[in-house]
């Protein structure tokens, strides 16, 4: 390279990094003096309207001793169930089963026994799609098909 070339090497690099500090520096002041906002505004969530009480119900079974209480929040469409048993015997899987007023059955919760739940009680959470004014009970059924006790609405 001659020396021309060289001094013209250096003149465009000189311009280059001239240009790219410019660029850079411009980038950052605005970045800086930017408003700090989310890529994409998030929509503002729906109002929400107070869930209706829960109702709470309670059986104990007189053959079995197992007591279940059960809290119904109904909610558009469907409702929310807490149940809390009491004594079912320890070692099989016991579940929380919803009967419909036309018969249908769903499962919304289910756990193992164990000693300290026979003792102490266990609390189980489920949803089903059914409209309050369908819930005909809630029964605590075991694995071998045997209805422990029955809340009837």
């Amino acid at each position: 390279m001659t020396r021309g070339g060289h001094a013209t090497w250096w003149k465009r690099a000189a311009v280059a990094a001239a240009v790219l500090g410019a660029v850079l520096g411009g980038l950052a002041v605005g970045r800086a003096l930017a408003p700090d906002v989310p890529p994409h505004p998030l929509p503002s969530p729906p109002p929400t309207t107070p869930a209706a009480p829960a109702e709470v119900d309670a059986a104990t079974d007189t053959g079995t001793s197992v007591r279940l209480t059960a809290a119904v929040t109904p909610e558009p469409g469907w409702i929310r169930v807490r149940a809390a048993v009491l004594g079912a015997p320890p070692g099989q899987r016991y579940d929380i089963v919803l009967r419909t007023r036309s018969g249908a059955e769903i499962t919304v919760a289910a756990w193992i026994g164990s000693p300290e739940h026979e003792l102490d009680g266990v609390s189980v959470d489920g949803t089903a799609a059914v409209p309050r004014d369908d819930l005909a009970s809630i029964a605590v059924v075991g694995a071998d098909g045997r209805r422990y006790v029955t809340v009837t609405y």
